[in-house]
């Protein structure tokens, strides 16, 4: 059986994948504490102490070393890191400095626009959604519900990355159940970057969890961490669902990443409704309010792992068994209805607690 492991093609890329995110989480955690490269905690963060956000270097590093040995070589996968190592950096930079929200945007929006024209990677329609039998085509609008798309994903990460793990495990999540949609499908596509890529998540989530028994030490994702994950899942969701083999319908990568994106769009509308901007910081996320209601970080991230793994296994039954659109788009919509309802008590509950008796 280890002969067999062995001489499976993508062993020793996967080994090294692990080997290098592992090696940075161990060996730049002091360096990261001598440049202040640490997250600090406040109102917003639980922790204690200054944790190092060095999980997005170790995932690209890690990522990087694989695809370097792998069978398939660097030259088809030159356009994503192209685009994916400014990005990078500039999430470095502002975990290291706090940039403002107008350059982290444009670094995002530059990042898209490189996607689209250099790795030819872009939104061209949308499927059969409505169920009339005709798929929605983008035209003029492609560039531009691309960009939209893209990065709501990136920042929808982004956000729910305030709970240990939780940003981590969802990517892994949709990692896995992209690979389960090819596998099933038989489908003509290389696995081979997503499966490097959720090595490398999981090596960074067993060091984020503890689960090395202390070996190495706790570290974050960063903002660089999270920005990556977003782009790379934006990038390899819309090449499958966009082929001509339309390996995976698009209304069916929702299923994929459905809590970031429900949680930021319910977020974004209570924000509204209350005359607060939706950009702004708070603690009216779901992770949050599950950890106002008393539960531990470790239960939260339970409860939501349960519900994004629920709700992939969705995407992908309705994928491999080919059901309409139409009956998926309309489902994602009479849930995220549900489910902004459900967040809209638990958060007026919460309110109400914290409200001085008269």
């Amino acid at each position: 059986m280890i002969r067999e492991l062995i001489k499976f093609e993508h062993f020793w890329p996967i080994s090294i994948t692990c080997f290098g995110t592992l090696f940075i989480l161990f060996f730049c955690y002091n360096f990261a504490q001598s440049i202040n490269l640490v997250d600090h905690p406040d109102w917003r963060k639980d922790h204690e102490g200054r944790v190092p956000l060095i999980g997005g270097i170790a995932i690209v590093f890690g990522f990087s070393l694989g695809c370097l040995i792998s069978p398939r070589g660097m030259t088809e996968w030159r356009p994503l890191f192209v685009c994916m190592i400014p990005l990078l950096v500039i999430g470095i930079m502002d975990d290291h400095g706090d940039l403002s929200v107008i350059k982290r945007i444009s670094a995002q929006l530059l990042g898209c626009i490189a996607m689209v024209y250099y790795g030819d990677i872009y939104l061209n329609n949308l499927g059969d959604i409505f169920g009339t039998g005709n798929i929605l085509k983008l035209n003029i609008f492609e560039l531009i519900f691309t960009i939209f798309c893209v990065i709501g994903v990136v920042n929808s990460l982004n956000l729910i990355d305030g709970s240990d793990g939780l940003c981590a495990v969802v990517s892994l999540v949709a990692c896995i159940g992209i690979i389960s949609v090819v596998k099933l499908k038989g489908a003509d596509a290389s696995i081979a970057l997503i499966l490097y890529f959720a090595f490398a998540l999981l090596s960074f989530v067993i060091v984020n969890l503890g689960l090395t028994g202390g070996f190495i030490k706790k570290v974050f994702l960063g903002d660089a961490g999270s920005t990556i994950i977003g782009f790379f899942l934006c990038w390899y969701f819309i090449r499958l669902s966009q082929s001509e083999s339309n390996i995976i319908k698009p209304i069916n990568t929702i299923w994929l990443l459905a809590l970031p994106i429900m949680d930021t769009l319910s977020v974004m509308i209570r924000r509204i409704r209350n005359n607060r901007s939706p950009f702004n910081a708070g603690r009216d996320h779901i992770h949050h309010l599950l950890l106002e209601m008393g539960y531990s970080s470790k239960l939260v991230l339970l409860i939501l792992s349960i519900f994004s793994i629920t709700m992939a296994v969705f995407g992908v039954i309705s994928e491999v068994n080919n059901f309409q659109e139409c009956y998926s788009f309309y489902s994602i919509l009479l849930l995220f209805v549900v489910y902004h309802l459900l967040s809209e008590k638990l958060y007026r509950l919460i309110t109400n607690r914290k409200k001085p008796s008269s």
